[in-house]
């Protein structure tokens, strides 16, 4: 997710990606992601995203982003 634009990716797209590269179940995704959000390492919000529309997006906080 560093390497995308503003740090940040739409949230099912990150998870097809998670998924698909780690082979994890969809069950273990949620339970880091909700762990991540708790410790402050990502946050999620909803944006307008072009040719999508008003999604979720999940984002590095600044603390975690790497220039």
């Amino acid at each position: 997710m560093n390497a995308a634009p503003g740090n940040c990716m739409v949230s099912k797209e990150l998870q097809r990606l998670v998924l698909e590269k780690t082979g994890c179940s969809e069950s273990t995704y949620n339970h880091a992601r909700s762990e991540l959000s708790g410790d402050g390492l990502i946050k999620n919000v909803r944006q307008i995203v072009p040719e999508v529309g008003v999604c979720g997006v999940t984002a590095l906080t600044q603390s975690t982003a790497v220039a």
